[in-house]
């Protein structure tokens, strides 16, 4: 009790309450732009699909995974399956969807609610459980899909080093 009483320790205490004070009421710096929103109507909704469920955009917004009911899909069926969309810039219009292929798409068609990493280098999506594929660049197809046990990532930071 007789610390609290020195005059030195009033002058600690005061000091971290002025501290609290000046700094509680700063705001946070936020370094990034909200653009005006765009619908993605033209990139996926012209090509006839229809119940579409996951869209995972690359942090620069110039590919779009996504999983839908497309016409052509693997056997012609009306299966659900995952496609890529790009585009040449954030001005540019859409370009064509295209199906991932059998390396990711299944012979069940149940793919759905795909998430990219930022290095387009890793591919996560649901069919019954978790499932990944990787490549070693972006110029390569995606490698087979394999179980994937750890924490389903609903999206990640742009660094690629946080997984949400």
């Amino acid at each position: 009790m007789r610390q609290w009483n020195s005059k030195k320790m009033r002058l600690v205490v005061i000091g971290v309450v002025a501290v609290i004070l000046l700094y509680a009421g700063q705001s946070a710096i936020a370094d990034f732009v909200i653009l005006d929103p765009r619908p993605v109507e033209e990139a996926i909704n012209r090509l006839g699909t229809h119940d579409v469920q996951g869209c995972s955009f690359l942090h620069n917004g110039l590919k779009l995974y996504f999983s839908s009911k497309l016409p052509g899909n693997i056997e012609g069926s009306d299966k659900r399956e995952i496609w890529v969309v790009e585009r040449e810039s954030l001005d540019s219009p859409w370009g064509e969807a295209v199906n991932l292929g059998p390396n990711i798409n299944g012979p069940e068609g149940a793919e759905q609610y795909p998430t990219i990493s930022p290095d387009d280098l890793e591919l996560y999506f649901w069919r019954e459980g978790g499932w990944q594929s990787t490549r070693s660049s972006t110029d390569e197809p995606w490698g087979p899909a394999t179980p994937y046990t750890g924490f389903y990532p609903d999206d990640f930071s742009p660094d690629g080093l946080t997984k949400y």
